[in-house]
């Protein structure tokens, strides 16, 4: 099973999970991490080993953050890089999370076939497709 913790500012993660449930149903295995400004960064990191250790030997998980750069991803960051290699290998991390990454990691995580590499590339591809000028897009 790939696990999906999203990490976002205020409560934008638990939102975009909530966003993704109520188009195709609640979800197993999916976890968020909110940040605050004030936040300690050090309590933020632990939130992401206790998340990692909820995840089963054999399972993976799929890191969203919201911003690159920002405080969360930081922390992603070097959270995934104390990470010895056989457990580094069960995670990856993805910055610019949006509604139909998400989305598609939430549906398509359980196919036959998909492995945690391949879910992340094909929600990068997602994420940025997902971006379009609507006026253009509509003829406006």
């Amino acid at each position: 099973m790939i696990h999906v913790l999203v990490a976002a500012h205020a409560e934008a993660g638990k939102n975009l999970l909530l966003g993704a449930e109520l188009i195709i149903g609640k979800q197993p295995s999916t976890h968020s991490i909110e940040y605050r400004v004030g936040d300690d960064l050090n309590a933020l990191k632990v939130q992401f080993q206790g998340v990692f250790s909820a995840v089963g030997k054999e399972d993976s998980l799929l890191i969203f953050v919201d911003l690159y750069g920002g405080s969360l991803c930081n922390v992603a960051a070097l959270f995934l890089s104390k990470l010895p290699k056989e457990q580094k290998d069960r995670c990856a991390c993805i910055s610019g999370a949006n509604l139909p990454m998400v989305l598609y990691a939430l549906e398509a995580r359980e196919r036959e076939g998909v492995t945690l590499e391949g879910l992340k590339d094909e929600c990068l591809r997602i994420g940025l497709d997902g971006i379009r000028d609507i006026k253009k897009e509509f003829r406006l």
